[in-house]
C-alpha cells in the first residue's frame, strides 16, 4: 500500500513539475519567495494607481475631447465619466461577499486587473473609431475592474 501512495503522488508531483517547470527551477518564482510576493504587490499597485490617475484624468481631458472628436457632447461627456464610476456604487458590497465566501483572493485579483486592462483598451479602441456606445460600456468595464481591485 506505501508503493501505490508513493507511485501516486509521484505521478501527481511529475505532472505538476510539468505544467511549472519554470517554479521548480527558478527559486525567485516560488509562491513564498519575496520577489515573488514583492512583484504581486507592484502590479496590483500600478493597477491601482493607473485606475486612480484615469478616473481623474478623464475629467480634465474631456474639453479636450469635445473639441478635437466632434462625436460627443458636454452631457454625453458626463455619461462618459460617469459610467467608470457608476460600479463604485454597488460593487463592492457584492466583491467582499464573494470573496469571503468563495476564498479565493488570488483569482479575483487577477481577474479584476485583466477587466481593469481590458476596459481601458476598449476605451482607446472606442475613441479611435469615435464609437461612443463602446466608449461608455468600456469606461464601466474599466471601473468594475478598478473598483474591485480597490476593494481587495
Amino acid at each position: 500500500m506505501e508503493k501505490e501512495v508513493s507511485q501516486g503522488t509521484g505521478k501527481k508531483g511529475a505532472s505538476s513539475s510539468n505544467s511549472n517547470f519554470l517554479v521548480g527551477k527558478l527559486p525567485c518564482l516560488q509562491p513564498t519567495s519575496p520577489f515573488y510576493e514583492y512583484t504581486k504587490l507592484s502590479l496590483i499597485s500600478c493597477v491601482s494607481l493607473g485606475s486612480h490617475f484615469t478616473r481623474s484624468s478623464l475629467p480634465i481631458v474631456s474639453l479636450l475631447l469635445i473639441e478635437r472628436f466632434h462625436f460627443i457632447s458636454a452631457g454625453q461627456m458626463g455619461t462618459l465619466i460617469g459610467a467608470s464610476f457608476l460600479p463604485s456604487i454597488f460593487l463592492p458590497l457584492y466583491i467582499g461577499f464573494l470573496v469571503d465566501t468563495m476564498g479565493s483572493i488570488r483569482f479575483f485579483t487577477v481577474a479584476l486587473m485583466l477587466c481593469t486592462i481590458f476596459g481601458e483598451l476598449l476605451f482607446i479602441y472606442a475613441i479611435v473609431a469615435r464609437n461612443y456606445p463602446m466608449a461608455v460600456l468600456s469606461q464601466f468595464i474599466f471601473g468594475c475592474g478598478a473598483c474591485g481591485v480597490s476593494t481587495i
